[in-house]
């Protein structure tokens, strides 16, 4: 084992190498990843029983409204929650935690289609994700399906 000094060390033994740094009441420990990172495919099921529809700029105008209510809070890395309900809404809010250690997730209601199967299953479900995250893959995936005509440029009748 070899010694940082006081603050942390550096363990090689077994075959796993590994650093970990102590400050405080925190601990951290690295290590090297092996091998490769999942494949985030499989993560995913192929087929879903339900599906449903939700419209793009009212859900990216809701993500937005909980960042801007989380900075107005100074809040970081608090993840946008979002609830199906029976009225074919979900309501996006940012999860705040209230002095009685609860969280509240009042929120914009953002209209939902389903367009396969039933709603009954997500109704009362629960999801909560990084708003940054969110508007990224958003972004991602607009661009990537939002293919301008060749030779024409984007917004402009053709001549």
């Amino acid at each position: 084992m070899d010694r940082l000094g006081p603050a942390g060390q550096a363990t090689e033994g077994f075959g796993i190498r590994r650093a970990t740094l102590s400050l405080g009441g925190i601990t951290l420990t690295m290590r090297p990843l092996e091998g490769s990172l999942p494949k985030y495919r499989s993560l995913f099921p192929q087929t879903s029983a339900t599906s449903a529809r939700l419209d793009r700029a009212t859900t990216v105008r809701a993500v937005k409204k909980c960042q801007a209510i989380q900075r107005a809070k100074w809040l970081k890395d608090v993840p946008v929650a979002f609830v199906w309900d029976t009225g074919g809404h979900i309501p996006f809010a940012p999860r705040l935690e209230t002095a009685e250690g609860d969280a509240r997730t009042k929120g914009m209601p953002v209209p939902t289609t389903v367009t396969n199967g039933s709603g009954e299953r997500l109704y009362g479900g629960l999801a909560a994700f990084n708003p940054y995250y969110l508007l990224d893959g958003d972004q991602h995936l607009h661009q990537r399906h939002h293919h301008p005509a060749p030779g024409r440029d984007e917004g402009r009748a053709p001549q």
